[in-house]
């Protein structure tokens, strides 16, 4: 008789970076969202540039752009659109909300305008700690198994250029933190790997999440990119060993685990 062997459980994880809310990509949300029905995962990760924050930008935005794009409005959308959803359609155990470069906008806001008190601050006005979210402050990291997570901007001061993204930046982020991480804020991908000579074993790895914003964001003028769009999803054993994945969105379309997702609606 063959002795049957337990599979061991897995925690599966998924993470979107940069959404820049309302300027997301529907396409990617879309089909995050059938992936998480096929996969279940136990942790949801929002990795910073959550939203767009341009109404309140340090660098001045346009009048027009203050009208028509209202923050308050930008919060009830998110939260309808894609929080609420996470909370009723994926119920994780863990739900993360990193904080990246623009929602420090809000904050740069508030500092120049105090009269505004908590409305311009997304954590409160959203409750999202009442609602069992783990805030992660911006520049700050987080951990699932042996994976490190990190909105991916290193800049000392947000006043160098932007982002302050080098051409290998995965290179840079595993040897600045000599662990495995995953970040976003360069709306690509890339990866690397660093392998102790003396231990194969001993091994890291640096990737760079593809974006879910709209790859033709408003402040670009028209300008060429090598942005990507695209998703995270993770699967961690119970001794924080993993596998991981970095998804292409293209044209609506991704492929993980023999399926075609494509997506269905078309915006949310």
């Amino acid at each position: 008789m063959s002795k049957t062997t337990s599979r061991p459980k897995l925690t599966n994880v998924m993470a979107l970076f940069d959404l820049q809310y309302p300027h997301h990509e529907p396409d990617v949300v879309d089909i995050f969202f059938q992936m998480a029905t096929d996969y279940k995962p136990s942790v949801i990760i929002l990795g910073g540039d959550n939203l767009d924050c341009t109404p309140v930008a340090s660098h001045g935005p346009s009048a027009k752009t203050r009208v028509e794009q209202p923050i308050d409005l930008d919060f009830e959308g998110i939260d309808k659109h894609i929080i609420q959803r996470i909370e009723k359609e994926i119920r994780p155990a863990r739900k993360i909300w990193m904080r990246g470069n623009h929602e420090m906008w809000l904050d740069d806001y508030r500092a120049n305008h105090p009269e505004t008190g908590d409305l311009v601050d997304e954590v409160k006005e959203l409750q999202l700690k009442e609602r069992g979210w783990e805030i992660v402050p911006y520049k700050k990291y987080t951990r699932v198994g042996k994976i490190y997570f990190h909105h991916g901007d290193w800049r000392q001061t947000r006043r160098h250029a932007f982002g302050g993204s080098k051409k290998y930046h995965a290179y840079d982020a595993v040897v600045r933190t000599h662990r495995n991480i995953r970040y976003g804020h360069n709306h690509t991908f890339q990866a690397h790997s660093l392998v102790n000579p003396l231990d194969s074993n001993d091994a890291q790895t640096g990737i760079c999440i593809p974006a879910a914003c709209k790859l033709d964001q408003h402040y670009l003028e028209g300008g060429e990119t090598n942005w990507l769009n695209g998703l995270y999803i993770a699967h961690i054993l119970p001794n924080g060993n993993f596998s991981d994945f970095a998804l292409i969105v293209s044209h609506g379309v991704t492929v993980y685990g023999g399926k075609v997702y494509r997506a269905i609606n078309g915006k949310c």
